[in-house]
């Protein structure tokens, strides 16, 4: 089925769009992959390749906040790949 044109860029919204998707239940570990096939005997084509690997799940508790909804903190806090931090830490 045909759809929107490749552009450049449209790769990295995908795997924006993905990652937050994700991030938004709780894999905050998740890997996305991105990839643009051309078709070789029709340069109008081709095939968007979305590989996910979501990780675990994991849960984040704000307590004590009010002022800001749980997805704008999630924005700011920097969630890459490091040890979970629990309340004995």
């Amino acid at each position: 089925q045909s759809g929107d044109r490749f552009s450049r860029g449209l790769d990295r919204e995908v795997k924006r769009r993905a990652l937050a998707f994700y991030r938004d239940r709780n894999f905050f570990d998740a890997d996305v992959d991105v990839e643009w096939r051309q078709d070789p005997a029709d340069e109008r084509r081709g095939l968007l390749i979305v590989v996910v690997r979501p990780g675990e799940e994991h849960e984040i508790r704000f307590v004590g906040n009010e002022a800001l909804s749980r997805r704008r903190l999630l924005d700011v806090v920097a969630l890459g790949r490091r040890p979970v931090i629990t309340e004995a830490t």
